[in-house]
């Protein structure tokens, strides 16, 4: 039987504005969102303020993520994924920041 090593590095940087203040995380991946994701993070503020904002970004290639703009929304962390590419790695990296910084509520 052919065994593989499916525990690939993951490779990200990781950006923080504000120490983690809740048990819950709310994970957005985006990539090349430009000012879409301004607004939706302009309607969580006012909807919640019990949970920590974590973005995952794909490696934008649009300038979409000032970082300047996600203190001022509230963000908690932002993680740039720097190794392979999609939706199911920035998930990945999102998790295991989770899971280290012992989030119960992801």
């Amino acid at each position: 039987m052919n065994s593989r090593n499916r525990t690939a590095k993951i490779s990200y940087r990781q950006f923080g504005y504000s120490k983690k203040s809740s048990d819950t995380a709310l994970v957005i991946p985006v990539y090349n969102e430009s000012d879409r994701i301004y607004k939706q993070l302009s309607k969580l503020e006012r909807i919640s303020k019990n949970i920590d904002i974590i973005i995952v970004d794909g490696n934008s290639t649009d300038g979409c993520l000032d970082f300047l703009e996600l203190k001022k929304n509230a963000v908690n962390t932002l993680l740039i994924n720097d190794g392979e590419k999609g939706l199911s790695r920035q998930l990945q990296i999102a998790f295991q920041f989770c899971i280290q910084n012992e989030y119960r509520y992801v």
